[in-house]
């Protein structure tokens, strides 16, 4: 019987039986490292960082050293906002308090939630504006003047005299007359001023919206008609007294409100809001004068439906162009570019499934459904536009999404998903799982399954535990799946600073393979030969200490420990020790146990034979 050389170790392929494997397939591959071609290497285990201040689902770090954690599922970006105070704000999303935003520079060493945070937006005033208007009063002509008064009184004094009641009677009639006669005077000259006064009646609507300490603005308040007049005389203009009440109320957790902004409409054709003053305030009522005319005003008011974003969205991500992005149900809505706090509902598009997870991917996203994919694109938020995939495989889990060079990854009940330029790629999943043994690692619990991207491979598990995690290169190096008993993780993070991932197990924040090495496992195939053979002589060499265990028809006939270098030894036929020996057989099956580099391992009949190998 030739020698048998086994210096190539693939990993599992769990769609083939374990008689049918692929070349240098394994029946067990735990905790090894595939980026090492042609020899075993231990793949390192994970380092505990640190204790965190609570049990969490979601982290977030910047630098690896200072973390924000929540105990719930939470997506979290940071600011599209790039210079300034507004910079240092993240933004993050969850099911039970929407979207809110805090400080980044206010994560800590110990990983706490965020304690200074505001729900997202700024609200509609409640209470619509309560304006007032005072008419300006009608100009009137020039007073008499003193020579007409003069005129008037030299009449009264030109009475001549007689009798006491004939004089007085007849001076009460010349100063009654002469009292007449500079009355209609001067109403002639009330008369003329009116008729070439020029009136000018305004009927405006007024909104206010409010404004908060971030120098945010929401959407403005229902509105109030007024009307106003204007008169002009010569070089005269009389205006009215406009007086603007409005009240503060409603922002409850929203950042906090420190002014009203009041708008009206100008004249001429255009009907838009023309911004004319403030008031300064925070609460109840505040009343303001409203001194300017329309022509005075220029500052239009931009946007009518900025409302903060609803309750229940989850899944906040970025799409670029100071775009934010996320979902509820069958809806993604998306914020104004580089507006974070304003979500106008017409930007809404609504999908024919439940959306179950979405990633920021090219000009957009892609978005798992209940049904099909899709691929939202645009550069503006009033633009974007959906595509929906002939992909008839819906997703199972909001955490299996995944970008990874140049892929979309996502999770399904027929297995991972790979879309590239919009086409369906199943070449990965098909690789090692069909249909059925998909389902059957995964244990049926697929709906919290987590994808997640480390230094070229696709690492999986179970939010829940509920199956072994495993690793699968995404390069196409065959038999590159191994298992990682060791990882039990509620969520996990890459940092992108540090290249680096982290995983979360309760209060544990551990770095992904950032330990020491772990004990690696490989198990062969059934090696079945033709005719039954005798292996008596074998030589392994390894750097590390390895167990290898020899089997025949599954039970472990013979076990030797070895250390660093190169080792020949004896394989007994009978038994031996506490083992019941390796007699001729037609199947053999070698396991290698172990923390190193294991090279190679060499089989033969006798010592000569080794160095045919």
């Amino acid at each position: 019987m030739q020698p048998v050389k086994i210096d190539q170790f693939g990993g599992l392929y769990p769609r083939y039986p374990s008689t049918a494997l692929p070349p240098a397939g394994a029946t067990a591959a735990q905790n090894i490292d595939f980026s090492f071609a042609n020899q075993l290497v231990s793949l390192n285990g994970d380092f505990n960082m640190k204790t965190l201040a609570q049990a969490c689902q979601y982290i977030w770090s910047e630098d690896g050293l200072r973390f924000y954690s929540w105990p719930n599922d939470t997506d979290a970006v940071i600011s599209p906002l790039g210079s300034g105070v507004a910079n240092d704000r993240l933004y993050y999303s969850s099911l039970t308090g929407g979207i809110q935003v805090t400080s980044r520079s206010l994560a800590t060493v110990f990983g706490n939630a965020p304690t200074a945070v505001y729900s997202v937006g700024v609200p509609r005033p409640t209470v619509a504006p309560a304006v007032t208007v005072v008419l300006p009063t009608m100009p009137t002509g020039a007073p008499a003047s003193a020579a007409d008064i003069a005129a008037e009184q030299a009449k009264a004094n030109a009475v001549p005299y007689q009798p006491a009641a004939t004089y007085y009677a007849r001076l009460q009639a010349v100063q009654d007359q002469s009292a007449s006669d500079l009355a209609s005077a001067q109403a002639a000259r009330d008369a003329v001023v009116q008729a070439n006064a020029q009136i000018y009646t305004e009927t405006r609507a007024y909104v206010y919206t409010y404004a908060n300490i971030y120098n945010e603005e929401g959407p403005p308040s229902d509105a109030v008609v007024a009307t106003v007049k204007t008169i002009s005389y010569l070089n005269q203009t009389y205006y009215s007294t406009v007086s603007v009440q409005v009240t503060f109320d409603g922002y409850g957790a929203y950042v906090p409100i420190n002014s009203a902004r009041i708008y009206h409409t100008g004249t001429g054709s255009t009907s838009d809001y023309l911004y004319a003053l403030s008031a300064t305030g925070s609460s109840g009522k505040v009343t303001v004068s409203d001194t300017l005319t329309s022509a005075q005003l220029s500052e239009a008011l931009g946007y009518y439906d900025s409302y903060p974003p609803p309750i229940g969205l989850q899944g906040l991500m970025y799409l670029g162009n100071g775009i934010l992005a996320a979902w509820k149900g069958t809806e993604m809505w998306f914020s104004d570019a580089y507006r974070p706090w304003s979500w106008p509902p017409s930007y809404v598009i609504v999908f024919k499934y439940a959306i179950v997870g979405a990633l920021a991917h090219g000009s957009g996203a892609l978005v798992t459904t209940l049904g099909k994919p899709a691929m939202v694109s645009g550069i503006s938020p009033d633009a974007m536009s959906q595509m929906s995939l002939d992909i008839p495989m819906a997703g199972t889990s909001k955490w299996s999404i995944l970008d990874a060079e140049g892929m979309v990854y996502y999770a399904s009940n027929d297995g991972i998903v790979g879309i590239n330029g919009g086409q369906l790629d199943m070449s990965l999943s098909e690789r090692f799982f069909t249909r059925e043994t998909w389902r059957a690692r995964c244990n049926n619990s697929l709906n919290d399954m987590v994808f997640a991207y480390y230094d070229g491979r696709l690492v999986i598990f179970s939010k829940s535990n509920a199956f072994t995690a495993f690793m699968l290169t995404l390069d196409e190096v065959a038999g590159c799946m191994t298992d990682l008993p060791n990882l039990v993780a509620q969520a996990s993070a890459v940092l992108v600073t540090t290249d680096q991932m982290y995983t979360i197990n309760g209060t544990k924040l551990n770095q992904f393979c950032g330990g020491g090495p772990a004990t690696l496992q490989w198990k062969s195939d059934d090696h079945i030969f033709s005719d039954p053979t005798i292996f008596a002589i074998a030589e392994a060499e390894c750097i590390g200490n390895f167990t290898i265990n020899f089997y025949q028809y599954g039970v472990l006939g013979y076990s030797v420990v070895l250390s660093s270098g190169q080792t020949v030894f004896r394989l007994p036929s009978q038994p031996y020790l506490q083992y019941p020996g390796l007699p001729i057989s037609d199947r053999w099956q070698i396991e290698i146990i172990g923390t190193g580099t294991f090279k190679r391992l060499k089989l033969a009949q006798s010592g000569r034979g080794l160095k045919d190998v």
